[in-house]
């Protein structure tokens, strides 16, 4: 080939790259996997004479147009993959990417560190307060048990990628664990729990790319919390059995779901998770309590695996 025809055929090429786009949006050659993560996608003004004007037809046909070519998600992805695996970088919101590619959000890093500590008056006050609500609770006989989820920072302090690390300060944990103890207030604390654990467990508790405890840690800090519920009420709950345990390399659920709202081409090496097989033993001595459960993303595991409906009476999740 002469060195003309070859850079004909290099050109022919570069033309039909960029032609491809343009090809997949008219033609969908190929599946395109939808992005994960919460998007805002651009609604198109309506065609006037005042938004021709003032530019807001236009703008809003560029915006859509920069949304919605073919292949985008792909070119996301491949940019994406392209600083992460370069620059250790990731194109989310608050997800930090630390030593041997383990992601964290980073207001878990900084609750490990003590970088949002309130200050010891404001945590008094929520304490006093959640004091006062247990105590005028337990007179009409209903108990408050306060539930501590693990946090990633603390599970695995050894992967916080090193410019982020500091000197540890006096943290929100500490003081609440702290003052829950001295004022008897019902906790229970799955933080120190896994942290004790973690050496011990067989499967991952907390995974490599994912913001809560793992399907296998929740299935366990549930078995435990109803226990302890066991033991504050005095009630014979249905028990929880785990009759077997699927072992997989691909993650279930939520067990990646920061690695999914970054957007990579290619999968982040993890180690395998365990996905226990679980069934629930209700005997007519056994009572239902009825619960209402105030608090975040660490419960919707719990809530979706069939518990509050087989073990309580009713079951509120605020």
């Amino acid at each position: 080939m002469t060195k003309a025809r070859f850079h004909i055929v290099l050109f022919l090429i570069f033309l039909g790259i960029l032609w491809l786009p343009l090809i997949q949006k008219t033609f969908t050659l190929k599946f395109e996997k939808p992005l994960m993560g919460d998007f805002k996608t651009t609604e198109l003004v309506p065609f006037s004479r005042a938004s021709w004007f003032n530019e807001s037809f236009q703008n809003s046909i560029i915006s859509w147009s920069n949304e919605s070519f073919g292949l985008r998600s792909d070119f996301v992805r491949l940019h994406n993959q392209f600083f992460f695996w370069v620059y250790g970088k990731a194109f989310a919101n608050g997800v930090v990417v630390g030593k041997d590619q383990y992601l964290y959000e980073k207001k878990y890093i900084d609750s490990y560190l003590g970088n949002d500590f309130k200050g010891e008056d404001a945590l008094q006050k929520e304490i006093d307060k959640l004091k006062f609500i247990a105590d005028t609770l337990k007179k009409i006989n209903i108990d408050l048990i306060v539930v501590i989820s693990p946090g990633k920072g603390c599970f695995y302090p050894e992967y916080i990628p090193n410019y982020l690390l500091k000197e540890k300060g006096p943290t929100n944990y500490g003081y609440y664990v702290q003052q829950f103890k001295e004022k008897g207030i019902q906790f229970i604390d799955f933080n120190d729990y896994f942290i004790q654990q973690k050496e011990k467990s067989k499967y991952p508790l907390y995974p490599k790319t994912g913001v809560h405890w793992s399907t296998y840690g929740m299935s366990l800090a549930a078995d435990s919390l109803i226990k302890y519920m066991e033991y504050v009420s005095g009630m014979e709950m249905p028990n929880i059995i785990r009759d077997t345990i699927d072992v997989s390399d691909i993650p279930k659920g939520y067990d990646q779901d920061i690695e999914d709202g970054i957007n990579l081409l290619f999968t982040i090496n993890k180690p395998k998770y365990a996905y226990p097989n679980v069934r629930f033993v209700s005997k007519m001595i056994h009572k239902k309590p009825s619960v209402i459960t105030i608090g975040d993303s660490f419960w919707w595991g719990i809530y979706y695996s069939g518990i509050p409906e087989n073990v309580f009476a009713s079951h509120e999740f605020l």
